[in-house]
């Protein structure tokens, strides 16, 4: 659990770092280079989010084997779905449990998500103002 929690601190460093490279990108550069930055940025978070969501679970899930998932039927135009969902009572039997490094890795990921949308806010945003 203690490398995940490095693990995501990490990666909030790293989110940083890449939007400070976007931003000197579209401010120095009048190339479109910035898009890589912001595409690079997504996709590595969307590989780091697979990765460290099953890593969490799997911790998490073997640490309160009593915890059960949360059972859900979606019925749409033409299908009807079944839902599966640990994160929500494995966060909640952490915070009931006082589990602080659980709950850091909880808001942990939360973090980079924002972070991850304010990246591709601000680089937008700058990006349409410069260009």
């Amino acid at each position: 659990m203690e490398r995940l929690s490095q693990a995501f601190s990490m990666f909030i460093v790293f989110q940083f770092v890449t939007l400070a490279a976007g931003v000197c990108a579209i401010l120095l550069t009048t190339s479109g280079l910035y898009v890589v930055f912001l595409f690079g940025q997504v996709i590595a978070m969307i590989v780091f989010s697979i990765i460290t969501s099953n890593l969490l679970e799997k911790e998490l899930r073997r640490k309160y084997p009593e915890v059960k998932p949360d059972r859900h039927i979606s019925i749409g135009t033409g299908s009807i779905r079944f839902g599966v969902d640990w994160r929500g009572p494995l966060k909640a039997r952490a915070g009931r449990s006082q589990d602080q490094l659980a709950e850091e890795v909880f808001r942990k990921q939360e973090i980079i998500w924002l972070l991850m949308i304010v990246t591709m806010v601000v680089l937008c945003a700058l990006a349409s103002a410069v260009y």
